[in-house]
């Protein structure tokens, strides 16, 4: 997906876009996957430290993590991008769809 020149000049004068669609379903998956395993893996350690009652490993991706938080703000810990380097995430970074964005 080509941004439109519409679309740049907003960018440049926000700093921000938000492009529907520019990500298909099979660009995400990977790396929704290996996020799941990530917060179930935190969320377990977290649970048998006795920080988390409640483990919510039916809630849907979308609102797992919101959840777990609301219980312990520890979850996020390690997560972010200078820590957490899968290779899902690499791949992402490299993806076609988002670098022609």
């Amino acid at each position: 997906m080509q941004l439109t020149p519409t679309q740049i000049d907003e960018f440049n004068t926000r700093g921000v876009l938000i492009a529907p669609d520019a990500l298909t379903h099979d660009d995400q998956q990977p790396l929704i996957d290996e996020l799941c395993e990530w917060i179930d893996a935190r969320a377990k350690a977290l649970h048998a430290e006795g920080k988390l009652s409640e483990l919510h490993e039916d809630a849907p991706f979308t609102t797992r993590y919101g959840l777990l938080f609301k219980q312990c703000s520890e979850i996020g810990q390690g997560m972010d991008i200078m820590r957490y380097r899968g290779r899902a995430i690499f791949e992402f970074l490299r993806n076609d769809n988002l670098l022609d964005l």
